[in-house]
């Protein structure tokens, strides 16, 4: 089982031979969306206004799968009794390389997708690893190419499907303040920006405490400007700072013995103090702060059991993806191997939001009990409605979870 998460990770390549200021983001809704509900303030990256179309998305804005905090509005998994409907945003059924408008059935064709973010106006920007390019789906649903021409490299120029700027794997993105996407290019091993006009940069920092980057797979903002990346080759969280051309190792007391070293981390979201939640090759999701390192829930047993978090609760996990804060401070977690979207509550009980366990993209209702199916999910990202947007790589799609009240 391991192999193929690792195929999935990095050596897929032959296929083709947080923190900043919210601001008011957009909602797209899908004909099959029955409604989002509504949720306390929390923490996000960004946010949108609300408009409506028949793509089945709701793009909107906020905490995605490396970026976070800021403060969200509506919408979450918590409180009362609610429903799950899981809709396709874009994508879906067919591997490809195809600009277009989303929806289930539209034009629009994606590789292997990873990580998930939305920018300040609702933009939701995907990273399409195997076209090697990033892509954005815009809030009226429209899918277009940011960079990446479909070749794999390490060019920095203007981006576009057309221009001469590659990447070598795409795979954790965050967007910064200034609108600038950051990207953990895998292959490259290196964070590469790609400015609001276009043009595709390489940051300076290429090594931390002497060490060079390995492959790096997730990238977070923290609130003064610094970046947090998973180094997965190197087995490390590295923190850049404010300059972004220095940075140290992040190594907190273990509080716990197999906390003591990370095995490739794969990726990290941030809660409001600046902590971070990293999730690694041990099927263990850890919380890193300024006092230690704590075990958030896993036990390094490799299956599915939804129960209590902890070092020595019973929540089981296998191949874990990205991590985004909800609006209650719920932490959704994306179970690759076990197709399924979890979520830890703030007091650390684990739960099935939607997959069946079963390999699929059928739309449907969520929970462990629907019909709702994902292949190999690994992408989130939660705009300010509540709703969850998923990266389903196998089923080279963007799919939406949306929350209502029945």
């Amino acid at each position: 089982m391991r192999i193929r998460a690792l195929l999935l990770l990095g050596s897929i390549l032959p296929l083709t031979a947080c923190l900043s200021t919210v601001t008011s983001g957009t909602s797209i809704e899908t004909s099959s969306s029955v409604g989002a509900g509504t949720g306390s303030t929390g923490t996000t990256t960004s946010a949108g206004t609300t408009t409506s179309g028949d793509t089945g998305v709701a793009v909107g804005s906020t905490s995605a799968g490396g970026s976070t905090t800021g403060t969200s509005s509506a919408g979450s998994t918590g409180g009362s009794a609610y429903e799950v409907r899981v809709s396709t945003v874009a994508g879906g059924g067919t591997f490809g390389f195809q600009d277009g408008p989303g929806g289930r059935g539209g034009g629009a064709l994606f590789g292997l997708v990873a990580g998930l973010a939305f920018d300040s106006v609702g933009n939701l920007y995907v990273a399409d690893r195997s076209n090697a390019a990033v892509r954005k789906i815009d809030p009226s649903g429209n899918v277009t190419t940011v960079v990446g021409n479909g070749n794999y490299g390490d060019i920095n120029r203007q981006g576009g499907r057309n221009g001469p700027a590659e990447m070598g794997e795409p795979y954790g993105l965050v967007v910064d303040p200034q609108g600038n996407v950051l990207v953990a290019d895998f292959y490259n091993h290196d964070i590469r920006s790609i400015a609001p006009g276009g043009e595709v940069s390489t940051l300076s920092v290429i090594e931390v405490d002497g060490v060079p980057f390995g492959a790096l797979s997730d990238i977070a903002i923290e609130v003064d400007g610094s970046l947090d990346v998973t180094d997965f080759g190197n087995s490390r969280v590295c923190r850049i700072d404010t300059n972004r051309d220095a940075g140290f190792t992040l190594d907190p007391v273990p509080q716990y013995p197999y906390t003591a070293g990370l095995t490739h981390p794969l990726a990290l979201t941030l809660n409001p103090e600046v902590d971070v939640y990293v999730s690694d090759d041990t099927e263990v999701i850890r919380l890193l702060t300024d006092g230690g390192t704590d075990v958030l829930a896993g036990n390094r047993t490799a299956g599915f059991a939804d129960g209590s978090g902890g070092p020595d609760g019973g929540a089981e996990f296998q191949s874990l993806g990205q991590m985004a804060l909800d609006g209650d401070g719920n932490l959704i977690v994306a179970d690759s191997f076990n197709n399924r979207i979890r979520k830890i509550d703030r007091e650390g009980n684990v739960t099935t939001i939607a997959g069946t366990g079963e390999s699929g993209d059928a739309d449907g209702y969520g929970g462990p009990d629907g019909g709702a199916t994902f292949a190999w999910p690994f992408g989130l990202a939660i705009d300010d409605a509540g709703s969850i947007y998923v990266a389903d790589t196998e089923n080279f799609a963007i799919r939406k979870i949306t929350f209502y009240k029945p």
